[in-house]
């Protein structure tokens, strides 16, 4: 692929255009924050029994206060409008903070697992930080109000996607409000509030994925969701196109309207005629759609209209390739137009022995990569020449695993194919997913030498440690590999045609196969070669891999220096490879987050943007999937984090000075030239103020709210049943079905026969409860007020959505490890205001003890 960017785009995210330790700086920084949120997060979730309830929620908002105190101090000492790096990253990490503050008082006080109410209240408070820090905080605030409208709208409905009269309300809601979002920040960028050009693609993805998927999933017919859709895209091409040139978010509106369209003919054709009539012409439309809008997206570009991107800096060397975002709608539609060829000859030649499709598969796919080669060959056959022959590749390679009597050897014949396929083929697009090709059958061939011939049944249920470390080594394998490739781009034209596909399609792999891969802390690194070396091995190269990736950037002669900064000693390029070795040593139980540090680190050098941006997903992602490894404890996950974030906090604070210092020396470091910074708009400090005092506020309201119904209520008893996940935020918990809910939804009239119609109980109201002989609550009746009832009655509040009733909690939050603890779980003990409204206190076995 080729990954263009902008002049504006490249002053802050590469290391080229200026001082080379800034992005390096701004690198630490990012990291820092991200990693010390995923640990405070890991600390939450893990419920630690042996500190105290007010130490937890003490400490919780002591953290929130730091973060926002740095960031006023970073505001009055060189504040700047728009605020600086370090100013945005505090506030992150203070929403991070008050995110965790929140889940923590509904871990303590058990109000329910994952709410929408908890995520709603996070998004809201997290708007003055937003309106005080720019696009950093502003898009986590949109992200968390993106899971507060899943988890409502999942309350509201059976899943937030189902369909309300046949229309698919949760994506046309989350759709519609994205899209509002994605205009307040398009006319912030018009009125150069804010830089963050990467804000409206974000949000143009939102909105574009989530109405996509409501159009695909809703009856084809002429109503209002189809109008508004195909609405939506005629206004977002025409502003993209003709106001604000953005040709990604042109890519996207394109990307969405094939999605679509292939839906809509697939209905008609597959209603009208044979399906192996119609896959084929499935096929041709989606490579028409794709040619059609590759030129339509190729348009022009060398023309500069007033509001448009800059075109690719000179520096940025092109080989005549088409964008990064071109070539993956061209891969995208080659791949969907192979698979429906593939199954059509298959169906067509027989499938009584897949191993006939061996010679035809191989004549399709060489003469699909030969036909490619053509130099005067349009774009339309060449694209379905690309699709003849990945649909040939795949049925050899399926041929082939059925020939080969030892999977190893039929990897390695896949792999082999796929290399002479890349080697003949002169298509980016080809080359890029015959490298896929390449990649998965080194993954494949790697866990079938263990033993492990069902790979993805391996890899999906193994409950952990083998086929994980075996998973690890091919994927560092690809990730070297992928490294080595990405550098030989840089020998010049030639070298930058062969080798990028290939380098993309291995870091692609290797991102995803990592996601299955497991680590051990470096305490367990020994044992862990006792028991298995080639793991260990793995471990250590995936270590060195981030350190030789900044190695090479700091290199001499790899960089260019900007003017003002004089060029970093030894001293300092051995301190940057020491500080990513120390970091690399506290990933070792996630080496997913090591892989990212490698794609940031070589996309800051080589000036691709694209690779940086695959370093931030694939290093987020990981972080999330590491959240849910059962293997590591969350303390320890949070122990590591929170090393590693200390560690690149002070590699930051080292960074940062270096810089400022290399500047002040190549500028002779005249005091008389030296200015005060300026000073954060007294606004800004304001509203970052207000926004704590809201938080704190709100959030010891509900702590006093809580003790007081726990120390004033009645107490009530019901039966449960139940089962245990993990929340999003919020740990381990067993989630609670009481029986009275059960009863409640299949009430009858009283003396009514047992066949009665259920009574339609209201979606609001009160539960009124008598204790039995045993001292379990029974229900006696439902009213809509909690008044008036008997001395020995309580009422308690209860909420019917989508045939599912809500009584207090959904969930019981346990430290992790004690799920076996509360398995003998019989009841659950409550404390009731006289308002209805309750809080679980404990969990009682069979004989009323507690847990």
């Amino acid at each position: 692929m080729t990954d263009h960017a902008s002049p504006a785009d490249l002053s802050d995210a590469s290391l080229g255009g200026t001082d080379w330790r800034r992005p390096v700086t701004q690198l630490a920084l990012g990291l820092a924050v991200a990693l010390l949120g995923s640990a405070l997060v890991c600390a939450v979730a893990a419920n630690w029994p042996a500190l105290p309830v007010w130490a937890r929620l003490a400490g919780a908002q002591a953290i929130v206060v730091l973060c926002v105190l740095a960031a006023l101090a970073l505001g009055r000492r060189d504040g700047a409008d728009p605020p600086r790096p370090a100013q945005v990253a505090a506030l992150v990490l203070a929403g991070i903070a008050l995110g965790a503050l929140l889940a923590l008082i509904g871990q303590t006080y058990q109000t329910g697992a994952d709410t929408w109410q908890l995520f709603a209240w996070w998004a809201v408070l997290l708007v003055p930080w937003g309106l005080a820090g720019g696009a950093a905080p502003w898009m986590l605030c949109l992200l968390v109000g993106n899971v507060a409208l899943m988890f409502g709208l999942a309350e509201l409905t059976p899943l937030a996607w189902m369909t309300v009269f046949d229309t698919p309300l949760g994506g046309m809601v989350t759709g519609a409000c994205n899209l509002i979002a994605l205009a307040v920040w398009e006319i912030m960028v018009m009125r150069g509030a804010t830089r963050a050009k990467w804000g409206v693609r974000v949000l143009a993805a939102l909105t574009l994925a989530s109405l996509s998927f409501s159009v695909m999933i809703s009856p084809l017919r002429l109503d209002l969701l189809h109008v508004v859709f195909v609405w939506l895209l005629i206004s977002l091409s025409f502003w993209f196109y003709r106001v604000r040139t953005d040709r990604v978010v042109l890519a996207m509106v394109a990307a969405a309207s094939m999605a679509v369209s292939l839906r809509w003919a697939g209905d008609w054709l597959f209603d009208g005629m044979d399906g192996l009539v119609a896959l084929p012409i499935m096929a041709g439309l989606i490579l028409t759609e794709a040619w059609l809008v590759t030129r339509l997206l190729l348009a022009g570009r060398d023309k500069t209209p007033a509001r448009t991107e800059a075109a690719p800096p000179p520096s940025v060397a092109t080989d005549g390739s088409p964008p990064w975002y071109v070539q993956v709608l061209l891969a995208g539609a080659a791949w969907l137009a192979a698979v429906m060829l593939l199954v059509t000859t298959a169906f067509l030649h027989g499938l009584d022995d897949p191993r006939d499709l061996l010679w035809p598969g191989l004549l399709l796919a060489f003469a699909g990569a030969g036909a490619a080669r053509l130099a005067r060959l349009p774009v339309f056959p060449r694209q379905l020449a690309v699709a003849v022959s990945l649909a040939g590749l795949g049925m050899a390679n399926v041929a082939i695993m059925e020939s080969a009597t030892a999977d190893v050897k039929a990897w390695a014949m896949c792999f082999g194919l796929a290399a002479a396929l890349y080697a003949v083929g002169a298509e980016r697009v080809l080359r890029l997913l015959a490298g896929v090709t390449m990649g998965i059958a080194v993954v494949g061939g790697t866990l079938a030498a263990h033993g492990h011939a069902d790979i993805f049944l391996q890899i999906l249920f193994s409950p952990a440690g083998d086929v994980f470390q075996t998973s690890l080594m091919p994927t560092t394998l690809l990730a070297w590999g992928a490294v080595i490739a990405f550098l030989a781009t840089q020998a010049g034209p030639a070298a930058r045609q062969r080798w990028t596909p290939l380098a993309w399609a291995w870091a692609l792999v290797a991102q995803v196969g990592v996601w299955f891969a497991g680590g051990v802390p470096l305490t367990g690194w020994l044992a862990l070669w006792s028991l298995y070396t080639p793991a260990a091995l793995a471990m250590a190269a995936t270590v060195l891999l981030p350190v030789f990736c900044m190695a090479w950037a700091s290199a001499p002669g790899q960089l260019r220096q900007a003017s003002d900064a004089a060029p970093p000693g030894h001293g300092w390029r051995l301190g940057a490879c020491a500080g990513v070795l120390a970091l690399a040593l506290l990933w070792m139980p996630s080496p997913g987050v090591a892989f990212a540090l490698s794609w940031l680190l070589l996309g800051q050098a080589l000036r691709r943007p694209l690779l940086t941006g695959l370093g931030v997903l694939g290093g987020l992602a990981y972080l999330l999937r590491y959240y849910y490894q059962l293997q590591v404890p969350l303390l320890d996950k949070s122990l590591w984090l929170a090393l590693a974030g200390g560690v690149a906090l002070v590699l930051y604070v080292i960074a940062a000075w270096a810089t400022k210092a290399g500047q002040r020396r190549a500028a002779g470091a005249a005091p008389a030239q030296q200015t005060l910074p300026a000073r954060s708009p007294a606004w800004r400090l304001a509203v970052i103020t207000l926004g704590l005092a809201a938080a704190l506020g709100v959030a010891n309201t509900s702590v006093w709210r809580n003790e007081r119904i726990l120390a004033q209520g009645q107490v009530l008893r019901l039966a449960l049943a139940p089962v245990d996940p993990r929340s999003l935020m919020q740990g381990d918990y067993m989630a609670l079905n009481f029986e009275v809910a059960d009863q409640l939804r299949q009430l009858r009239p009283p003396r009514a026969p047992a066949d009665a119609p259920v009574v339609e109980v209201p979606a609001d109201g009160y539960l009124v409860l008598r204790h039995d002989e045993q001292g379990v609550a029974r229900l006696q009746r439902v009213q809509g007020e909690p008044q008036p009832r008997a001395q020995d009655e309580i009422a308690l509040r209860y909420r019917k959505r989508a045939g599912q009733v809500h009584i207090v909690t959904n969930a019981y939050f346990f430290a992790e490890g004690q799920a076996e603890r509360y398995e003998a779980a019989r009841f659950g003990e409550f404390r009731v205001n006289d308002g209805g409204t309750g809080l679980l206190l404990r969990l009682l076995d069979a004989e009323g003890k507690p847990l």
